[in-house]
């Protein structure tokens, strides 16, 4: 069976997150673009999608978690 992993309005994201903040991996891109369009979590630790949040007129996912705070606060009581 086939799944689909992109879209027309994932790819206009990934497009603009390379355009505006010249982040060129393209799966970095396609996994941020489509945690955008579905306004989901991003969970991540990779520095280049972490600083996509800082550029103001960026689209953003429903919520950007790094990993290390999930394991911390697996650890933390």
């Amino acid at each position: 069976m086939q799944t689909s992993l992109t879209s027309p309005e994932v790819e206009e994201v990934a497009d603009r997150v390379l355009i505006e903040s010249g982040i060129k991996d393209y799966f970095d891109r396609i996994i941020y673009a489509t945690a955008v369009k579905h306004n989901l979590t991003l969970l991540t630790e990779d520095k280049d999608l972490l600083k996509l949040t800082l550029i103001k007129d960026m689209p953003k996912p429903k919520k950007v978690i790094k990993w290390s705070e999930i394991t911390r606060s697996l650890i933390e009581p």
